[in-house]
């Protein structure tokens, strides 16, 4: 894991052990055997909801790491042409083929997150049955799962996009510039 999504995860364990999290959440008041579960239900959605906090900050992580991929190109682009540019070339197609395919499911994932938020209103307004809440929550859980692995996807793509670009400079003889940097380190 690199250090900044580190650092979110033990941010976000600091809000957990102060209780900010989970309180933000209400639902109708709920009796008996039905308090317990509720309770339950309102707890994972305020994990829930730090999922998809932490889910915000890698794609505006990824996004910055995109536009590195960018200047990179620009950067490479303006080197003299050497022996190994036709497999330079073919590993650049090779990362626009992914910025494509992570852009198309950015915009995915990010409709899915504004889903969750309005959930969540949904959810601190009250008056949602037990039931609809398992089925939220269950579904809710899933999505984040989806998106957790699909973002772990993603930083090992960006990772080996500097990678790439360390082995495309060094073939130039010139020094990588620090974008790569943080590309490698996220």
């Amino acid at each position: 894991m690199n250090m900044p999504r580190q650092a979110l995860c033990v941010g976000l364990a600091v809000l957990c052990a102060w209780g900010t999290g989970p309180s933000r959440v209400q639902a109708a008041p709920a009796h008996g055997k039905h308090a317990l579960v509720t309770d339950d239900l309102l707890k994972k959605v305020g994990e829930l909801h730090r999922v998809d906090l932490f889910c915000q900050d890698a794609l505006a992580s990824d996004e910055h790491r995109k536009s590195l991929c960018r200047l990179l190109v620009t950067q490479h682009q303006a080197l003299p042409r050497v022996a190994e540019e036709p497999q330079h070339l073919a590993t650049e197609q090779r990362h626009q083929d992914f910025i494509d395919k992570y852009s198309n499911s950015v915009e995915q994932m990010r409709a899915v997150l504004q889903k969750h938020a309005e959930l969540e209103l949904s959810i601190k307004k009250g008056g949602m049955k037990i039931a609809d809440l398992q089925s939220a929550v269950t579904q809710w859980t899933s999505e984040c799962e989806a998106m957790q692995n699909t973002l772990k996807s993603y930083d090992d793509e960006f990772k080996q996009i500097g990678q790439d670009y360390l082995d495309i400079f060094q073939d130039h003889g010139v020094a990588s510039p620090g974008e790569v940097q943080h590309l490698l380190n996220g």
